[in-house]
C-alpha cells in the first residue's frame, strides 16, 4: 500500500480513488468486498469463495464450464479442479471469478487498468456476458457497477498488462473532491523522463570529474558520507549509459530484494531495522582487560555476520581453553554455534588474527563463559575463572619469518657442484665440521 491514496480517472473521465487491499492471494475478492457498491451477503473472502464455488457448481453448472473453457485462465486443470483450487484460501483468482460472481449476483465488475500505451483501458464482465450469454444480461444492474483497477503489486505505474498481478477497490468520487490529489495518469507522463536525468547535481558531487575522490579520501569517509557519494555516482552512471532503463530497472528489482531480506531479518532478530545498517568499527587493543560485556546480544550466535570483534574473540577464547573447546573445532560448533568454516577463517588469517589476539591475551574464562547460555555454564563448573589461554603461536604468525634457508631441487638431475656446496654451506650454518663420510659422497 502507498502512504496516500492516489486518483484514477478512466477513458470517459471519471474520478476514482485507489484503495489498495492486502496480497495475501486474496486480493481480488477483498477487492471486490470493499467496494462500497457491491452488495453481495458474504462478509469475508473465504465465504464469498464458497458461495461462488457453490454457484458454478449448481445449476449454472453448464454455462460456468462454458466461461472456463473461453477464458482459458487456468489451461492445466479441469473445470473440477479449478473449482477446488478456487475453494483453497489464499488461491489467486481472476476473470473467470469476476464473471462467475456476475452471473451469481447479477452485478457487473469492470476492470480497469492501464495499457501499454500508458491509457486507461477497463474489462466489463457485462460486455462479456452479453457477447457470449446474453441471458444473464436481463439480471445485470449496470448502475451499480463494481470498479476495481488491475495493476502490478507495489507498482501502479509500469505499464506493463503482461506483468499485472494484484487488485485494487476503485471509490467514486466527484472531481471537486480531487482537485488538489495526485493522479495516477499525471504521474505516468512524468514516468517518461528517467529519475537519473531529473537531476543535474546529486548530493553537491561533480561526478564529471576523472577522480571524484582519491582512494584514500574515500576511506576516510563515514557511512552517510559514503551513500552520498555512491548515490552521485550510480546517478551519473545511469546517465551516461546507453543501457541506462535496464539498468535502472534490475538495480531497483535488488533494491527491493534487499529491503525484503532486511525486513525479514529485522523480524526474526526482533531488532528495528536502522540497527541492521552500522558499520564494523575497528577495535582498538586494551590496556588492562577487555569490555566482558557483549553488545546487541546475550548469546554468542544472535547472528553470524552481527558479531562484533568481542563476541568472536570469546567464542575463540572457549576453542582455545584445554578445558573448553580444547582446539578441537567439532566441540567449539557445539557449544558456540559457529560454523567450523568460519572459525577456522579466524585463526588462520593474519589479518583476523590481529583483530582478536589481543583481546583475547587479557581475557578470563569467566568473562567468556557469561557470554554462554547458563545450561552450558554449569557443564563448565570446574574450570578456574581467572584461567586464560597461551595465544603466543598466533602472535608469531604475525612477526615477519625468519629468513630461512630453503633449497629446492626441481628435476632429476642435479649438478655435483652445486650440490657440494649446499651441504657444506649446511654444515657450516650449523658448525658442523667436515668429515671424511662427507665428502666420500661426492667422491
Amino acid at each position: 500500500m502507498i502512504s496516500a491514496d492516489p486518483i484514477f480517472v478512466d477513458a470517459t473521465g471519471n474520478n476514482y480513488l485507489v484503495r489498495d487491499v492486502c496480497a495475501a492471494g486474496d486480493c481480488a475478492l477483498l477487492a471486490l468486498l470493499m467496494s462500497p457498491t457491491f452488495e453481495a451477503p458474504v462478509s469475508g473472502a473465504d465465504e464469498l469463495r464458497r458461495a461462488i464455488v457453490s454457484f458454478a457448481r449448481g445449476e449454472a453448472r453448464d454455462d460456468c464450464s462454458t466461461v472456463f473453457s473461453l477464458i482459458g485462465e487456468n489451461s492445466t486443470s479441469t473445470f473440477d479442479g479449478y473449482l477446488s483450487e478456487v475453494l483453497q484460501p489464499k488461491f489467486w483468482v481472476g476473470t473467470i471469478a469476476f464473471i462467475w460472481t456476475s452471473m451469481a449476483y447479477g452485478i457487473d465488475i469492470v476492470s480497469h487498468f492501464f495499457n501499454e500505451h500508458k491509457q486507461p483501458a477497463s474489462n466489463s464482465t457485462a460486455d462479456f456476458l452479453e457477447k457470449h450469454m446474453p441471458k444473464y444480461c436481463e439480471f445485470l444492474d449496470r448502475t451499480k457497477s463494481v470498479h476495481i483497477f488491475f495493476h502490478q503489486y507495489k507498482n501502479m505505474r509500469r505499464c506493463k498488462p503482461s506483468m499485472y498481478n494484484h487488485f485494487a477497490t476503485l471509490v467514486p468520487v466527484l472531481p471537486s473532491r480531487s482537485e488538489n490529489q495526485p493522479t495516477l495518469n499525471a504521474s505516468l507522463q512524468s514516468a517518461d523522463t528517467p529519475w537519473w536525468t531529473q537531476v543535474s547535481n546529486v548530493n553537491g558531487y561533480d561526478c564529471t570529474a576523472k577522480d571524484l575522490k582519491g582512494k584514500r579520501r574515500k576511506n576516510k569517509l563515514d557511512k552517510k558520507e559514503r551513500k552520498k557519494l555512491n548515490e552521485a555516482l550510480t546517478y551519473h552512471y545511469l546517465n551516461n549509459s546507453d543501457k541506462g532503463l535496464h539498468l535502472a530497472s534490475e538495480m531497483s528489482a535488488r533494491l527491493e530484494k534487499a529491503h525484503r531480506k532486511e525486513a525479514e531479518l529485522a523480524a526474526r532478530l526482533k531488532v528495528p531495522i536502522e540497527d541492521l545498517d552500522c558499520g564494523i568499527a575497528s577495535v582498538e587493543p586494551p590496556d588492562n582487560k577487555c569490555d566482558e560485556k557483549i553488545s546487541g546480544s546475550a548469546t554468542l550466535t544472535s547472528k553470524y555476520d552481527r558479531r562484533n570483534w568481542l563476541q568472536r574473540a570469546k567464542i575463540i577464547f572457549i576453542h582455545l581453553h584445554p578445558k573448553m573447546g580444547g582446539r578441537v573445532s567439532a566441540d567449539t560448533v557445539a557449544i558456540t554455534g559457529v560454523k567450523e568454516n568460519t572459525l577456522l577463517s579466524w585463526l588462520v588469517q593474519r589479518k583476523l588474527i590481529a583483530c582478536w589476539i589481543d583481546l583475547v591475551q587479557c581475557m578470563t574464562a569467566q568473562s567468556a563463559l557469561n557470554s554462554l547460555p547458563q545450561s552450558i555454564q554449569d557443564t563448565f563448573c570446574t574450570v578456574d575463572p581467572e584461567s586464560k589461554v597461551n595465544v603466543q603461536r598466533y602472535r608469531n604468525r604475525l612477526t615477519p619469518e625468519c629468513q630461512q634457508l630453503k633449497i629446492l631441487f626441481k628435476g632429476g638431475k642435479v649438478s655435483s657442484l652445486f650440490a657440494r656446496f649446499a651441504l657444506l654451506y649446511f654444515c657450516f650454518c650449523f658448525n658442523i665440521t667436515n668429515q671424511p663420510s662427507h665428502s666420500s659422497l661426492f667422491s
